[in-house]
């Protein structure tokens, strides 16, 4: 294997390796992307499907006074045996104030926290808000050692149509997500582009070795040419050398003689110019 040949394939698999270090980065990026988009239609969904449950608890209850946190447990108890849901609040708006009347974590029962207008508007606009989690003092349960979360907000009414709101935690895995997407894919995209360097290796290292072939060519011709012309000076040198310079000198000779003569031979002189 020749030098160029050695570069050439070399020069492949590095090109090889950054594309597809490119394209692994880009399909990280886009899965992660869809990884999160997933996430929002799952916590949507169940989000859904957990105020279905506790709307009918709700809608018969008072919720001016605690409601019925045994009935609410025993309807929500599947989807947290499931893993479908991490954790359920339930808000009752009280002018500007949000209090929370239920939650399986009952510590959280009794916080409160100033309304917002802004997810009235966004819950009267979409009918479901989903967020991502926040990391701060009043999800300290929620973060705390868990996986990552969506919470979904939905607008509801107890039995005195006071305006509630049902916050549901749903897990969501975009790193396995991911993961898994990348174990099929990986594969797949490693062997296109080891198959692609396979194909086009052979016809790379034809045509450097053609175009090798052609510079040694090139070279030798420059080589040739250049020598050639230091030769014809050579030979021009020695021509002058050797008969232009000698036949100048004998002229020379004959002026200086015939100069000093008292009556130079015109004729002669006329000749030896």
């Amino acid at each position: 294997m020749t030098n160029g040949t050695a570069r050439l394939i070399r020069r492949h698999v590095l090109v090889a390796a950054a594309v597809t270090v490119g394209l692994l980065c880009a399909l990280t990026a886009v899965e992660w992307r869809l990884a999160g988009a997933e996430a929002d239609r799952v916590t949507r969904e169940a989000a859904t499907r957990v105020a279905e449950r506790v709307t009918a608890v709700l809608g018969a209850a008072d919720l001016a006074d605690a409601p019925d946190a045994d009935a609410l447990d025993a309807r929500l108890e599947g989807f947290f045996a499931a893993g479908v849901v991490a954790r359920v609040k339930v808000w009752r708006i009280d002018g500007d104030v949000a209090r929370v009347v239920y939650s399986d974590e009952r510590r959280l029962v009794g916080q409160e926290r100033p309304f917002s207008p802004e997810l009235a508007a966004a819950l009267e606009r979409d009918g479901v808000v989903v967020r991502e989690v926040p990391d701060d003092v009043e999800h300290r349960f929620e973060t705390a050692g868990s996986p990552e979360l969506r919470e979904a907000f939905l607008a509801s009414t107890d039995a005195t149509g006071a305006p509630l709101r049902v916050e549901v935690y749903v897990p969501v895995f975009r790193d396995a997500w991911v993961a898994s997407t990348l174990t099929v894919y990986l594969p797949v995209l490693l062997g296109g582009i080891a198959l692609l360097v396979a194909v086009l290796a052979p016809p790379s290292v034809r045509l450097t070795r053609r175009i090798v072939a052609t510079e040694r060519e090139r070279r030798r011709a420059l080589d040739d040419a250049r020598h050639a012309r230091e030769s014809e000076r050579l030979r021009l040198a020695r021509r002058l050398h050797d008969d232009v310079l000698q036949d100048l000198g004998g002229a020379a000779l004959a002026l200086e003689a015939l100069a000093r003569r008292d009556h130079p031979d015109r004729e002669r002189l006329r000749t030896i110019a």
